[in-house]
């Protein structure tokens, strides 16, 4: 499984470095800015985009939500309040990380996005193999929203998944919404 599994993430990253990914990502985040659901939420985990992730930090600029962030401490994740007083630094992995106190209460979170290198219709993601959104979504409460947002040339049928892999409620491309809540559970 972790050859095919690594094998998929390579043609990711070939298929993602070919994407014009800063249209993508404006249309993608036009379509935010319109959605009900993300309007209505008012704690956003978002991601600092690496390499030709899609980018989403335009959405950092309404003062009317909380945007949070991972920060990786060992083995785990955690979400932490962006304050652009503070800002980012680099963390783990040489991505950028807010500055400031970890979240301990998971439940007040109403929507996250969560990055992926490809992701099925079921909601399965292929990440970077290291489990750490994995591990941190079993932690949420089921009132949260997870999304993948993504270019629809990275959407396929079906990718192989392991007892661990989590799934999100949809998947958000340049084409619109997905809702993966038909999805398999666990497989």
């Amino acid at each position: 499984m972790k050859n095919i599994k690594a094998i998929l993430r390579n043609n990711a990253k070939i298929i993602r470095n070919n994407i014009e990914i800063e249209i993508c990502s404006v249309q993608i985040t036009k379509y935010i800015l319109n959605w009900d659901l993300y309007k209505t939420s008012h704690n956003v985990m978002l991601f600092y985009p690496v390499g030709t992730e899609i980018l989403l930090l335009e959405l950092i600029k309404e003062t009317n939500k909380n945007f949070y962030f991972p920060v990786v401490e060992g083995d785990l994740m955690y979400p932490v309040l962006y304050d652009p007083q503070k800002g980012f630094k680099t963390g783990r992995y040489n991505i950028m990380e807010p500055i400031g106190d970890k979240l301990c209460d998971y439940s007040i979170l109403d929507l996250i996005f969560v990055p992926a290198l490809a992701v099925d219709t079921a909601g399965f993601r292929l990440g970077y193999g290291k489990g750490y959104y994995d591990r941190f979504l079993e932690e949420i409460s089921l009132k949260c929203t997870t999304v993948v947002p993504i270019s629809s040339k990275l959407i396929f049928d079906k990718l192989p998944r392991e007892d661990h892999d989590r799934s999100v409620d949809y998947i958000l491309s340049e084409n619109g919404l997905l809702s993966a809540s038909d999805r398999l559970l666990n497989g």
